[in-house]
């Protein structure tokens, strides 16, 4: 069959302005004769050809998507995230891909500047916007060990918002790098090996590789012997040191420690801990959430105060204390278009808090109830810690960038003291803060049951 690829590129690009995806029949049937229009190649010039070919792709994908969700049933109705009010906010914050060219470049930032504006930023509430600092309340905190004291702020038009800015100073944000790109890249559950077991090895493969480098091999019983029983690891973070190379460890998304999260069935397996969940991170969890008890306190202190007479009570059963069972750890790269999608985090059977820590790189936090709902954009940087309760927990979120260059120098300088108290290797930690200076780590601790 001949196909008129002057016709495509009428049809793609004069009847549908700036490029949009033609969804007529005749555009299918077209896309589904993707071979023979590959065929056609030569009479065109090759950037139409590819600029035409992607389009047609695209459309394909969307057909497809579109059966799987009337096939399936259970979304009927329901249209894809990205054509919803928040996916269009993720495309606003989203990265941009700045035009070389000065003159459009120059008016890109501008127009990205002006977008920057509605970020909310907790660290200089006054640079708000006044719409921005009417929802912002603050409240003050001292943790029950006495060792932390400051502002924590709530924001109003979300139920059980809250965020606790630079919580962990810079010699605690040193600690939890190491241990994010150390220790916890090291548990056997991640984004790597969810698909490939091949890629987790154990303890004893890794000790008799050693003996085999030595000479003799005279160490290889004692060693084996003292290991009651296999540990499952992963090392990945270990290739990257022994190559120098960090490029090797950018495909590594997430890790799982604590209780193990199976991402396939979208389930827990409360019967497998991956990884122990360190007592530090616990600590800061129970001592946030024990500030946000106190809170809740003396507000319901003083509602029972000047409503007396009414017997009130709230329809949500919600607790704002936690027991910390598990945690997924993201590894975001500054330069990546779209860090995460928007999600709701519905595994879980409780309603306790979600306490998330940020470290290195600021990202840009988007949140709100629904997908037809404007989210509230958030900044948040390295030392932050945000909470999600009430019914901010189920609420829909994502993060829609991540700011490069934008780590603090007072981290690296940590990462620095850190190598002469662990005595660790001057190239590992070389290594740990190019990669801090220009990605974001991410750790969501959550209760389980």
């Amino acid at each position: 069959m001949v196909i008129n690829v002057w016709y495509v590129y009428h049809n793609f690009f004069c009847k549908n302005e700036k490029g949009k995806i033609a969804r007529d029949c005749k555009i299918y049937f077209i896309a589904a004769h993707l071979k023979n229009f590959s065929s056609r190649r030569k009479k065109l010039p090759r950037k139409l050809f590819i600029k035409i070919k992607g389009n047609i792709i695209k459309t394909m994908m969307l057909q497809t998507a579109s059966k799987e969700q009337s096939n399936s049933g259970a979304n009927m109705g329901s249209k894809p995230r990205t054509h919803t009010v928040f996916g269009q906010y993720e495309k606003v914050y989203r990265r941009p891909i700045f035009s070389k060219v000065k003159k459009t470049r120059t008016t890109q930032e501008q127009k990205d500047k002006e977008t920057l504006k509605n970020v909310v930023d907790f660290r200089n509430i006054e640079q708000n916007t006044e719409p921005n600092q009417s929802k912002i309340r603050s409240h003050t905190y001292k943790s029950p060990k006495g060792n932390k004291s400051g502002t924590f702020y709530e924001w109003s038009s979300i139920s059980g918002l809250y965020i606790f800015p630079n919580y962990l100073n810079s010699t605690e944000q040193a600690y939890y790098v190491h241990t994010a790109l150390k220790e916890f890249s090291t548990a056997p559950y991640n984004n790597m090996t969810n698909n490939d077991q091949s890629l987790v090895t154990t303890t004893i493969e890794l000790e008799k590789k050693e003996e085999e480098k030595e000479e003799g091999g005279n160490k290889q019983n004692d060693k084996t012997g003292e290991i009651a029983k296999e540990k499952k690891i992963f090392t990945l973070w270990q290739k990257c040191v022994d190559a120098n190379d960090l490029s090797l460890f950018e495909p590594l998304a997430w890790s799982n420690v604590g209780v193990q999260y199976d991402w396939t069935l979208r389930k827990y397996n409360t019967d497998v801990v991956t990884h122990p969940i360190p007592q530090a991170m616990i600590d800061v969890c129970t001592d946030i959430c024990a500030c946000l008890q106190t809170m809740n306190a003396e507000n319901d202190r003083e509602n029972s105060e000047e409503n007396s007479d009414d017997d009130n009570d709230d329809s949500t059963p919600y607790t704002l204390a936690m027991v910390p069972q598990t945690s997924i750890i993201n590894y975001y790269c500054a330069n990546t278009k779209r860090p995460m999608g928007g999600h709701r985090d519905a595994a879980e059977k409780i309603n306790a808090p979600l306490v998330s820590i940020s470290l290195g790189c600021t990202a840009i936090f988007l949140i709100a109830d629904g997908d037809e709902d404007i989210p509230v954009a958030l900044y948040l940087r390295s030392g932050d810690c945000l909470v999600m309760s009430k019914s901010a927990r189920f609420a829909l979120h994502a993060v829609a960038r991540v700011i490069p260059d934008t780590c603090p120098s007072e981290l690296v300088t940590s990462l620095d003291a850190l190598k002469k108290e662990t005595k660790e290797n001057a190239q590992e930690i070389e290594l740990m803060k190019k990669y801090i200076v220009q990605s974001r780590l991410n750790f969501n601790v959550r209760q389980v049951v």
